[in-house]
């Protein structure tokens, strides 16, 4: 039997005011224990709180065996909205790349 894929879609203004919908969501989704594919394509702004979210589900994959992955090609709102937050440094990234930093910040105890 093959398990759903459950889409978490990220809000335009991925800020501190959206967080406890996304965090109440994201707590739903882990609990179906399908595959997420975070949807980036409607990101306009992110700030700390939007990349902490990201951040504490990557941690959740690591200790969950979560899958988790986003979607294909990022979109260039998201990828300017990480530029803008200083979250990345690059404006050509692809989806296993961010994958690889969010990893990266895991690891050194960001979250």
């Amino acid at each position: 039997m093959k398990r759903e894929l459950s889409v978490l879609p990220l809000p335009r203004d991925c800020t501190i005011a959206h967080i406890p919908e996304l965090l109440k969501t994201c707590k739903a989704l882990i609990q179906k224990k399908s595959p997420i594919m975070v949807q980036t394509g409607d990101v306009e702004s992110m700030d700390l709180s939007g990349i902490q979210i990201l951040l504490a589900l990557k941690k959740t994959q690591a200790t969950r065996s979560l899958e988790l992955a986003f979607t294909e090609p990022l979109s260039t709102s998201f990828v300017k909205a990480l530029t803008d937050a200083g979250i990345i440094q690059q404006e050509h990234l692809t989806p296993q790349e961010l994958g690889k930093i969010f990893d990266q910040w895991v690891e050194e105890g960001m979250v």
